[in-house]
């Protein structure tokens, strides 16, 4: 069933990711208060992780975890799906890496974080890295976590909550494809699973619910992490191998470099993954260029761009209907209330947005929990978006809220993918005027073809066999549009010119 976003509780999937559910329950509150930081060893190290199973590297060392008592997966009678077999080929596949020597870095049921990486391919890559963050959705409520939990009203279940089915390894498809054509292909890569269901920024831990079984409609206390921005720490200090070994292919028994070396690194993401980059693509190139290498540090964002929220219309909304919150600044006051209250799970944003605001236009920090104005006023270091004009995940969370046109018009599919094309085509005018314009050095590119595909990065054929041609010349690929925004030899704003209603080429 199609994920629906129409309520109080659920509207924060408006700000940020592709809702997962419609629970109405009170949002859950947090009854410990989770550790100030992440815990791990003071200095690096050069020791190998061991090796356990066919693909997985464990971690090194196992600090005790946070305990949940009960966790959702105790506390439910769903249960996760069975384990899922490696996919892709046996030689090149990525190897899986545990991440238990962060406590802090844990799932939705308390499972550890994972991610699977593999080398680089040829000298010359050495010092180049493709991150990517996967999405998936997101739950605010203990009854919205629950359904998710148990795939009820939702695209999402306990496969996208824990890990304790996650396989051994997986193929790179799309930006991680080894394929020529792509400028990724022979990077140093990483795919992190997401698990959080709070796109890549809370730091809740233990926190404490009360839902109805959905398959058993009995009530059930439970507690539950939202804990991605650990996650997050956790990555990026094991890959820069700070208090934990450098990661091993075992393959070809090739230690992964460290990323303090890096020379150009590439963040990417994509749903819940792409908002996960925009609240962590400044903070990630500031941490690397604190070294002596200063890499090039570039953000690759997808599926979740939309149509600029402060134009559409309200009064037609469920949640103005339901909760009075009937415009822009009244919607994203509460997301901004909500959030940054004792136990909000994604209290993580862009620094620089939050410092800006209270310093220059006090009282309107909750402009920062909004995406677009994030992309069009804060982020700063160099970006590429890649948006589907008639995502039919992300316009159904837009067209089943009620929303409507500035004019009053119903948003169909066509008007979200004319809206969202309207912001995508100013995007660079917008970072012109933006407020942290002065310090912008490169404008975004665009590739925003009409697709009704929520996220394609992971996907050959999407990735590959998608184009646009710009006024009735040449056909360009999202890697094209990509190398003419790195190079500047070619247009780096491509969007289709009128949105339809077409599938993408290859689209499941």
């Amino acid at each position: 069933m199609r994920a629906i976003c129409v309520t109080l509780a659920a509207v924060f999937c408006m700000a940020f990711i592709a809702c997962g559910g419609n629970g109405t329950a009170t949002r859950a509150t947090t009854t410990a208060a989770a550790p100030a930081a992440t815990e791990v060893a003071a200095a690096k190290t050069t020791e190998s992780p061991t090796a356990s199973g066919d693909n997985t590297t464990v971690a090194p060392a196992t600090p005790t975890a946070i305990v949940l008592n009960p966790s959702i997966a105790d506390a439910l009678s769903c249960r996760v799906p069975p384990v899922r077999p490696a996919t892709g080929p046996g030689s090149g596949a990525f190897q899986r890496y545990d991440l238990t020597a962060f406590p802090l870095a844990a799932c939705n049921d308390g499972s550890p974080a994972v991610l699977y990486f593999r080398p680089y391919a040829g000298d010359t890559n050495r010092d180049k890295w493709l991150i990517v963050l996967n999405g998936g959705g997101g739950c605010d409520t203990g009854e919205e976590c629950a359904k998710r939990w148990c795939g009820v009203d939702t695209n999402f279940n306990a496969d996208n909550m824990s890990t304790a089915n996650a396989s051994n390894g997986v193929g790179g498809g799309g930006i991680l494809a080894r394929e020529a054509g792509n400028p990724f292909a022979d990077y140093n890569q990483v795919e992190v699973r997401y698990c959080t269901s709070d796109a890549w920024a809370g730091r809740g831990m233990a926190v404490t619910t009360t839902a109805m079984d959905p398959k058993t409609g009995a009530t059930v206390t439970y507690q539950i992490h939202f804990a991605g921005a650990h996650v997050y720490e956790a990555v990026m200090a094991t890959l820069r191998q700070d208090g934990v070994p450098a990661l091993v292919y075992r393959r070809d028994n090739m230690a992964m470099p460290d990323l303090d070396d890096a020379a150009e690194v590439v963040f990417a993401g994509g749903s819940a993954g792409g908002a996960g980059v925009i609240n962590n693509l400044d903070r990630l190139a500031d941490m690397l260029r604190e070294g002596s290498n200063k890499p090039v540090v570039r953000g690759f964002v997808e599926a979740i761009v939309g149509p600029d929220r402060s134009l559409l219309g309200y009064d037609s909304a469920t949640f103005c209907k339901e909760n009075e919150l009937c415009s822009y600044e009244v919607l994203y006051k509460g997301i901004y209330a909500r959030q940054t209250a004792e136990g909000g799970q994604r209290s993580w944003t862009d620094d620089s947005c939050i410092e800006w605001h209270r310093a220059n236009e006090p009282g309107t920090e909750w402009q920062c929990y909004d995406p677009n104005h994030l992309l069009a006023n804060h982020i700063t270091t160099p970006y590429f978006v890649r948006t589907s004009l008639t995502d039919q995940l992300l316009s159904s969370n837009f067209i089943d809220a009620g929303f409507t046109t500035a004019t009053g018009q119903p948003l169909t599919i066509l008007e979200y993918g004319r809206a969202t094309a309207a912001f995508v085509n100013g995007l660079q005018s917008a970072v012109e005027r933006g407020h942290e314009h002065e310090v912008v050095a490169v404008l975004p590119g665009v590739f925003a073809p009409s697709c009704s595909t929520h996220y394609t990065l992971l996907q050959s054929d999407l990735v590959n066999g998608v184009s646009i041609s710009v006024a009735g010349g040449p056909a360009y690929t999202l890697f094209d549009a990509w190398n003419h925004w790195v190079t500047g030899t070619g247009p780096s704003v491509i969007v289709t010119s009128a949105p339809r209603t077409d599938v993408c080429p290859g689209e499941r």
